[in-house]
């Protein structure tokens, strides 16, 4: 596995735990005081509207790379 990627996972892999245990937090312990992520992105798509045309965007994004991998980058990292 190349360099490149190990970094990656790592960032990305940093990044979703962090979120899933604020998630977690905010869900199951009332008293904390803050919001999940997912309700204060509900709250700004309500308020903002927006905020809807860039989420959709972004899993539009997302769900064309994962469907047509490894286009655009054709050659491999090394």
């Amino acid at each position: 596995m190349p360099a490149r990627e190990k970094w990656g996972y790592a960032v990305w892999g940093t990044i979703v735990v962090f979120i899933l245990v604020m998630e977690l937090l905010a869900a199951f312990s009332h008293g904390l005081g803050f919001p999940t992520v997912s309700k204060t992105v509900g709250d700004l798509e309500r308020h903002h509207h927006w905020v809807k045309v860039v989420m959709l965007g972004g899993f539009v994004t997302l769900t064309a790379r994962i469907v047509f991998y490894p286009w655009p980058n054709r050659r491999t990292d090394t």
